[in-house]
C-alpha cells in the first residue's frame, strides 16, 4: 500500500516536471520571439526617421521651383543645387539597382516605403502585444507548477 502510494506520486511528480518543462520551453521560445519582434522594431524606426527626411527634402526641392535649395546628403554634408538640374531623381530599388524618377514620382515613391514599414511596425507591436498576453497568461501556472514541486 505504501509502495503504491510512492508510485502515485512519483508518477504525478513526473507527469509535473514533465509539464513544466514543456511550458517553460514554450516560455522561452515566445520570450525570444518577443526579442527579435523588438530588434525587428528597432532597425524600423530608423528608417522610418530617413525615410522621412528623405520624404520632406523631395518635397522642399518641390516648392523651391527655380530657386536655388540646400539639399542635406546625410553626416552634416549638403550641396547647393537649383532643382531645375537635377532632373531624374535616383532611387534604389532593391539589390543594388539604381532607377531614375521624376521628382513627384520619387516622393510617391518613398510615400509608399514609409506606409510600408510603418504597416510592418503596426503588425510587430500587434503580434508582440499577444506574445506578451500569452506569457503573462503562463507565467501563474509556471509559478503554480514550480511551488507544487517544491512543496514535495
Amino acid at each position: 500500500m505504501v509502495t503504491e502510494k510512492k508510485d502515485e506520486n512519483a508518477a504525478k511528480r513526473k507527469r509535473q516536471e514533465s509539464i513544466l518543462e514543456e511550458k517553460s520551453y514554450e516560455f522561452e521560445i515566445l520570450r525570444q520571439q518577443l526579442m527579435n519582434t523588438d530588434k525587428q522594431l528597432q532597425e524600423l524606426y530608423p528608417r522610418m526617421d530617413s525615410y522621412s527626411r528623405v520624404k520632406e527634402t523631395l518635397e522642399g526641392l518641390k516648392e523651391a521651383g527655380r530657386n536655388e535649395v540646400i539639399i542635406p546628403l546625410g553626416e552634416g554634408v549638403m550641396i547647393k543645387t537649383f532643382p531645375e538640374k537635377t532632373g531624374n531623381i535616383l532611387l534604389e530599388v532593391g539589390s543594388g539597382v539604381v532607377v531614375g524618377k521624376k521628382l513627384t514620382d520619387a516622393v510617391e515613391y518613398v510615400q509608399q516605403r514609409i506606409d510600408e514599414a510603418d504597416n510592418l511596425i503596426g503588425k510587430l507591436n500587434n503580434n508582440a502585444q499577444v506574445m506578451m498576453n500569452k506569457m503573462r497568461e503562463m507565467e501563474p501556472e509556471l509559478l503554480k507548477l514550480t511551488q507544487e514541486l517544491r512543496q514535495e
